[in-house]
């Protein structure tokens, strides 16, 4: 039996097919739902990193060198069986919110940042 054989008989009449597009339905609601709830935390964070206040200039910092150096598997286990494990959330729920904290919020308070910083005027991309 060939490979194509194979795969024919396991994903298309085996109706593997079903499972593989709900997985991946579930796949990009995590990923939508995370891109917008991360968004927003970090135009908070970054708010936070802009402060004059330096108690929220740290708390943002610690923030993010905390969740970016945190591998993202070990933050989705700390969170399902640790923190949230007894309020009795969905997994799909603890992933969105692992996300949203890791993989969005901390890249997107870097790239606010760096977009509502000020141009030097000696800056070679503001010669005409």
């Amino acid at each position: 039996m060939t490979l194509w054989e194979k795969l024919d008989r396991i994903l298309i009449r085996g109706g593997s097919w079903k499972t593989i597009l709900g997985g991946l339905w579930v796949t990009v609601r995590i990923s939508a739902l995370a891109l917008l709830i991360g968004t927003l935390l970090g135009a908070l964070v970054c708010l936070l990193r802009t402060r004059k206040n330096p108690a929220a200039r740290g708390l943002a910092s610690v923030y993010i060198a905390v969740l970016r150096g945190t591998p993202v598997l070990m933050l989705l286990l700390l969170f399902y069986y640790g923190i949230f494990a007894q309020a009795g959330l969905k997994p799909v729920t603890v992933a969105v919110i692992t996300f949203a904290m890791t993989s969005f919020s901390g890249w997107k308070s870097g790239i606010l940042k760096t977009g509502k910083a000020p141009i030097s005027r000696t800056s070679p991309r503001t010669r005409s």
